[in-house]
């Protein structure tokens, strides 16, 4: 993307503005992480086996916090990345590349604690935060780009934090990946990457448009990688808000991608219809243990039913959890 196309630095007006958002922001992030507390919480007293079920966490900026200014939207700095993923592997989860998973949920043929990696958007800080925690701990992860944005210079249109405070922060914090970073992310063999459409626009009641900027991002990403089958992840990815809708499904599969990921916060059932997974979106708070909370089903309303059908402690858990809000992108 051209740097001109960068608004000048916010006025007084905006600032303000910018300001009460963060707040808003910060009191929805304290609500999501009192979901994830209860969540570990219920895990730790119900460990019941749920073989059948796998589940996908959703990561977008993995980037250091910069003093003075506030922290980044949608964020985990590298060294919670990396005491995530080790503390998961001491659990005993592993990381399955997607196009493996893709195919073994057909012959439900998934082992327990099986989990996948995925990023959105593309980020260039996951080429220098978080790629080499995934090659030390040799865990595999899928990376969905949204294609118009690849070398570009300035921020992605919908990063807010860094619109505002570009000129603040380090480039890699908020640039989009560059080609050359991809290939060589791919050619490690420990990355493969998906179309996240071309501009990442909303196209909720225009499936022809949407299939059209799917195909260009999907001949973008082949050229780019020469890879396994085309993965894609729907931008905004919430069925409940229409941005994941049967015509949309339908338009996807008509540009020939092999599956569209979500972010409705769910795990995945084997044998699910592929252009249907949920994944979770990942915070900076989150432990060990409120993820493998998630990836066993014990986040949110659901879990909350599973308890309190299954556990003789549900009558001392509150009632329903706040819904994990989706991906900002």
């Amino acid at each position: 993307m051209n740097a001109t196309l960068i608004p000048p630095h916010p006025g007084r007006p905006r600032l303000a503005a910018r300001w009460l958002e963060l707040g808003r922001e910060s009191a929805r992030n304290g609500a999501r992480r009192l979901a994830g507390l209860l969540a570990a919480a219920l895990h730790a007293v119900d460990r019941r086996g749920h073989e059948a079920l796998f589940g996908q966490l959703l990561y977008h900026r993995v980037a250091p916090w910069v003093r003075g200014v506030p922290r980044p939207s949608m964020n985990v700095r590298p060294e919670r990345f990396a005491a995530q993923l080790s503390g998961l592997l001491e659990q005993g989860y592993g990381a399955w590349p997607l196009p493996r998973l893709l195919a073994a949920s057909q012959q439900r043929a998934i082992p327990p604690r099986t989990l996948s990696l995925t990023f959105d958007d593309g980020f260039e800080s996951v080429y220098h935060h978080a790629w080499p925690v995934l090659v030390r701990y040799q865990q595999p992860a899928t990376v969905f780009l949204t294609t118009a944005y690849l070398d570009g210079e300035g921020p992605f249109f919908f990063d807010r934090w860094a619109l505002d405070y570009q000129r603040r922060v380090p480039p890699e914090a908020y640039r989009p990946l560059r080609r050359a970073q991809c290939r060589e992310m791919a050619d490690s063999g420990l990355v493969t990457f998906g179309a996240h459409l071309h501009t990442h626009r909303d196209w909720r009641g225009q499936p022809d448009a949407f299939r059209r900027d799917l195909q260009r991002s999907v001949e973008i990403v082949s050229e780019l990688t020469n890879g396994p089958p085309i993965l894609f992840a729907f931008p905004f990815g919430k069925s409940s808000r229409g941005y994941v809708s049967d015509e949309l499904v339908e338009a996807a599969r008509a540009a020939g991608v092999h599956c569209g990921m979500t972010t409705d916060s769910v795990t995945v059932q084997p044998g699910d219809d592929p252009f249907r997974w949920g994944r979770f979106n990942v915070y900076d708070w989150d432990t060990p243990r409120t993820l493998a909370a998630r990836l066993a089903g014990c986040y949110g309303v659901a879990g909350m039913r599973r308890m309190l059908t299954g556990g003789r402690t549900a009558r001392t858990l509150p009632a329903p959890l706040p819904r994990e809000e989706g991906s900002p992108t």
